[in-house]
């Protein structure tokens, strides 16, 4: 008798990984009769679960119907969809347009209010720019991205959990590890605050790759650990997975443990000879690493 409550209730699971969770509450409140919006609306929930799936093209064609459904004042959901756009651009390698969508997507989200969504488009717009390798410029947007998040929600925001994380991550390569070690801190707790499982799996990796180059090699194994816990019982997109699992061998190959590290390199099935893609590129520079420390220069 209360479809949108069912539709509220299909978002939150949707925004804490719960997807397998979310269609009973779709199906309860697409019952005839039936709104437009109320169908954007759950054409949209479907849309970004399609994406964290990793079925592109549905994703694509459920996010196009989506944006057909919502009416024009509906920015808080527009922006939602520009989103998941965005991010299928990205699983499409096509870096340059994503980033478009993450900006565009942002706008919408502080047009409508929606600081949540305009604080992670921001970021994202930011990580993109880590993939073209424009890192001090991708320091400036995580930067203006805090900012923003302080701005709208405070200065524990939650949001910023994710900005926190890829700020950090810069200040690392930079050997800054001071700085690193706060953000991260940071990033951490306030990604546990925001449910995001996703958010907080990728800033626990993050954090464990600064603890092992200050040779904290329990605390290291403890974060991942910590990172693959967060995400059981939860569907995360194969990135997250793939990010997780690259950086065991990291750990093992600075302990001395070059065993461990081949045998995941054929627990992964990963060669040289592979055709490599976006989603496990991790992986594949994991594999470059233990390649190395077995002395097979050329095929590293």
């Amino acid at each position: 008798s209360r479809p949108w409550l069912s539709m509220y209730r299909a978002w939150a699971l949707l925004l804490t990984g719960q997807i397998d969770s979310i269609e009973p509450d779709l199906q309860c409140a697409l019952q005839p009769p039936t709104s437009t919006d109320l169908r954007g609306h759950a054409t949209s929930i479907r849309a970004y679960a399609a994406a964290i799936l990793g079925n592109a093209a549905r994703a694509k064609e459920l996010a196009r119907q989506a944006l057909g459904l919502l009416s024009a004042d509906e920015l808080t959901v527009r922006s939602v969809v520009t989103f998941v756009l965005a991010g299928i651009y990205v699983l499409d390698q096509d870096v340059v347009r994503a980033s478009l969508y993450f900006a565009e997507a942002s706008q919408l989200g502080l047009q409508a209010g929606n600081v949540h969504l305009a604080v992670s488009a921001a970021g994202r717009v930011a990580a993109m720019q880590v993939l073209q390798g424009e890192l001090p410029a991708a320091a400036d947007s995580y930067r203006h991205t805090l900012q923003m998040a302080a701005e709208h929600s405070g200065q524990r925001s939650p949001t910023a959990g994710q900005a926190h994380s890829g700020l950090g991550s810069i200040l690392f390569e930079w050997n800054d590890l001071e700085g690193a070690e706060r953000h991260l801190q940071q990033a951490v707790e306030q990604n546990k605050l925001w449910g995001n499982v996703e958010s907080l799996a990728n800033s626990l990796v993050n954090f464990a790759r600064l603890r092992q180059v200050q040779g904290d090699w329990v605390g290291s194994r403890e974060l991942l650990q910590q990172a693959e816990r967060a995400i059981q019982q939860h569907t995360v997109i194969p990135l997250t997975t793939s990010t997780i699992a690259a950086a065991w061998p990291h750990l093992w190959l600075a302990q001395g443990d070059l065993s461990a590290a081949t045998q995941w390199v054929v627990d992964r099935q990963l060669s040289p000879d592979d055709h490599f893609d976006f989603v496990r590129e991790a992986e594949y520079r994991t594999l470059a690493r233990v390649l190395l420390a077995q002395k097979r220069t050329a095929d590293a």
